[in-house]
């Protein structure tokens, strides 16, 4: 997706790298590609609100087999 780096509070570091390695590029991508497609700041939080708590899967219909 293009990101090399992100800037983090030291406490924060294990839980962030927690969800980065729980997530398939492919999933990052799709979420990636909806959060373009909504109109607001707000919403793009929302989302990954709901993705955060739904879990990469959601955007994979391919993984709830």
């Amino acid at each position: 997706l293009g990101v090399d780096s992100l800037s983090v509070s030291v406490a924060a570091i294990p839980r962030v790298r927690r969800v980065i390695r729980s997530w398939s590029s492919q999933a990052a991508r799709r979420l990636w590609e909806q959060a373009l497609a909504v109109d607001s700041a707000e919403a793009v939080r929302e989302l990954v609100g709901q993705a955060m708590s739904d879990g990469p899967e959601r955007l994979l219909p391919e993984m709830r087999a």
